[in-house]
């Protein structure tokens, strides 16, 4: 599944998806200016989510989704909100 559609999956209508071909920055995986274009894209596109196809960090996340004002999912919050979107238990 792409990420694209994993993204989707998840509930959400539209992503920004990004490669994984980016020089890791410790406090945000990629840097405040690649940050102010993601912004500017997804304002534009009205995507409700950004969505990495490898794994981040805690503060990566944190850091990114202060920034930016909406979620941040990496590979695993992907996989775990495809199940929580379809559990079918009286516990979810």
């Amino acid at each position: 599944m792409s990420p694209m559609a994993a993204a989707r999956a998840c509930g959400f209508g539209a992503a920004v998806v990004l490669p994984k071909h980016f020089k890791p920055n410790p406090a945000t995986y990629i840097g405040s200016g690649t940050l102010e274009t993601l912004q500017q894209r997804m304002q534009r596109t009205g995507a409700t989510a950004l969505v990495f196809d490898l794994p981040l960090t805690a503060i990566q996340v944190r850091n990114m989704e202060d920034f930016l004002k909406t979620p941040v999912l990496d590979r695993q919050a992907v996989i775990l909100g495809i199940f929580k979107h379809h559990a079918r238990s009286k516990l979810a």
